[in-house]
């Protein structure tokens, strides 16, 4: 799912998504108003979440969807890279971030961090002897 009110943003991320073969559905919407509800009816894999959201904002948008949805994944596109925002972004429930200028790299970390979720997985399952 991408939340962000640039057009240009979720088409230049549509591209790259769909030309890395990541994703064949992906869900748009350009406010938050509608982020829970579309959420609720697509239960997307990734929500790509713009800090810069009219309204109360990409944080908040954030913990409202994480108080319904505790296991949704957030990727949040930003314009700032200073500790504070790293930190408010982890605190409400981003997996990673990415600086509006890199959002050619959505793909490349959206994988990074399945395969963390897949190595997880693997420790965690019980390995069957044949005895």
């Amino acid at each position: 799912m991408l939340v962000t009110r640039s057009v240009k943003i979720r088409q230049m991320i549509r591209t790259s998504l769909t030309r890395e073969g990541i994703y064949a559905t992906i869900v748009e919407c350009e406010n938050t108003t509608r982020m829970v509800d579309l959420y609720r009816g697509q239960q997307p894999e990734w929500v790509l979440l713009d800090l810069d959201l009219s309204g109360s904002g990409g944080l908040a948008a954030a913990r409202q969807l994480r108080a319904e949805f505790p296991e949704v994944q957030i990727l949040f596109l930003t314009d700032y890279d200073d500790v504070e925002y790293r930190a408010s972004m982890r605190a409400n429930g981003g997996k990673a971030h990415v600086l509006k200028e890199h959002i050619h790299r959505i793909p490349e970390i959206i994988a990074k961090h399945e395969q963390k979720l897949l190595d997880k997985m693997a420790i965690l399952l019980p390995l069957h002897s044949k005895t």
